[in-house]
């Protein structure tokens, strides 16, 4: 839909034709829009580059630029079709897709670079079945267990939280980046607990995702 605004809640996103506009609002970690959106311009631009699915980098003026509008549902969207039976997607079909991104993503950038900021909205499936990556304002150093630990537990977490489904794409995912990356498991999975205290911290009240979570964790050996 053309002029339609996309939910975000650090910047200005809408959609104008076959692009989206992004402009960069100050907050107290970037004082200068401009700068911060010329990174994230430059970001794409060389993920794009190296052959990252991400969406193409048009145009870059002062606190805004311009990228390519990509059809299709957010990584979130997809499961939640893929568990309603609209969409079937098996689950270990969307973690191959899911770690060939990733491969191609930590192929592109230095060792020690992480994708950061995981969560399912910063992921699309076009109707094709490609999975791009979206939003890159910032790429933190770290580990690729923390990238997988962050991801599954966002994965688990969403409502309803712990069903079969998001369990098996975990799961499958967590196989994936065994054998693709040679990650250490314990570390990822330390790194998915301690994404889970931090959800815990930031939804206190949630009475029914701290007993799932809790639960199920424990079912899992990490109480």
């Amino acid at each position: 839909m053309n002029g339609h605004q996309f939910s975000s809640r650090r910047n200005r996103v809408w959609r104008e034709g076959f692009y989206v506009r992004k402009q960069i609002l100050p907050g107290h970690d970037r004082p200068n829009p401009a700068c911060a959106a010329k990174a994230e311009f430059d970001t794409l631009r060389r993920l794009s580059e190296s052959g990252v699915l991400v969406p193409r980098p048009v145009s870059l003026e002062g606190d805004v630029f311009i990228i390519e509008y990509l059809e299709g549902v957010t990584l979130t969207q997809a499961i939640e079709r893929a568990e309603d039976g609209d969409a079937p997607l098996p689950a270990e079909t969307l973690a191959e897709r899911m770690a060939e991104w990733f491969a191609s993503f930590y192929a592109a950038v230095p060792e020690g670079v992480r994708r950061g900021d995981v969560n399912g909205r910063n992921f699309i499936l076009t109707p094709d079945g490609r999975l791009y990556g979206v939003d890159f304002e910032e790429l933190p150093p770290g580990a690729k267990e923390t990238d997988l630990g962050q991801l599954t537990a966002f994965i688990l977490t969403y409502d309803p939280p712990y069903t079969a489904y998001k369990k098996r794409l975990s799961q499958a995912l967590t196989r994936r980046f065994a054998a693709g990356f040679g990650i250490n498991a314990a570390f990822a999975l330390r790194e998915r607990e301690r994404e889970f205290q931090n959800m815990l911290l930031r939804r206190q009240g949630m009475a029914t995702f701290s007993d799932v979570w809790y639960t199920e964790s424990t079912k899992e050996g990490w109480q």
